[in-house]
């Protein structure tokens, strides 16, 4: 009973991130004419380090005394985050959100299979059906050899798989890493990439609106 319920809870929570991920992609989306990628991607990050900064004072969890274990299970997850973080946006500021929504809702069947796989996680005859299914349906959506093709489809379809190394080492992780502390380094990881990234590109002025949606942005990350 207790297991089914941590399975219920653990379902709910899931649910609740990939509905804050998609109202956060949503809301950033409507900034592709108008602010370059990168610099999107520092000004939202400054939001979020900032606000999980301060949580982490407020609660006593900035600890960077974690055991080497950890930090290289955090190094190894962080890559994950921030090759999942490039590759998505840069396919949601050039395909339509719809296509990149639908093949990221796949991200649970290809984690248990990941977990199948790699983590020898049981999975039954029944799950095995419902990957299968789920990912011919990814094959539908992408349409690889229609007229309609969009390429930067495919970036989405890559993002799984930084997803898988995102997410496997974060299961990995000893309960003494607070996932406050987790989140907090791979902010600061994509904060610092958007930041450096920019410094070749074009940066253009931030109106009141534009800052305003970052920041709505950021709130649902």
């Amino acid at each position: 009973m207790a297991d089914a319920k941590e399975n219920a809870r653990g379902s709910l929570i899931m649910m609740g991130s990939m509905a804050a991920f998609t109202f956060n992609d949503a809301v950033l989306k409507t900034l592709s004419g108008e602010v370059p990628l990168f610099q999107a991607i520092f000004v939202r990050g400054c939001f979020v380090t900032s606000a999980l900064f301060v949580f982490l004072l407020w609660t006593g969890q900035l600890n960077l005394r974690q055991s080497k274990r950890d930090w290289g299970l955090l190094s190894l997850r962080t890559l994950g985050e921030i090759g999942a973080t490039m590759t998505f946006l840069s396919a949601l500021y050039n395909a339509p959100i719809g296509a990149l929504t639908a093949v990221l809702q796949s991200t649970p069947l290809v984690l248990t299979l990941a977990g199948a796989v790699i983590l020898g996680e049981t999975v039954g005859w029944r799950r095995y059906s419902a990957i299968l299914i789920g990912l011919a349906g990814v094959l539908l959506i992408v349409k690889p050899g229609a007229n309609t093709f969009n390429p930067y489809v495919l970036l989405a379809v890559g993002t799984l798989g930084f997803i898988v190394l995102r997410d496997l080492p974060t299961r990995k992780l000893s309960s003494a890493v607070p996932s406050v502390f987790v989140a907090f380094v791979a902010s600061v990881a994509i904060t610092t990439m958007g930041g450096l990234a920019s410094l070749g590109g074009e940066w253009v002025p931030l109106t009141q609106g534009s800052l305003i949606t970052l920041f709505g942005a950021a709130s649902f990350l």
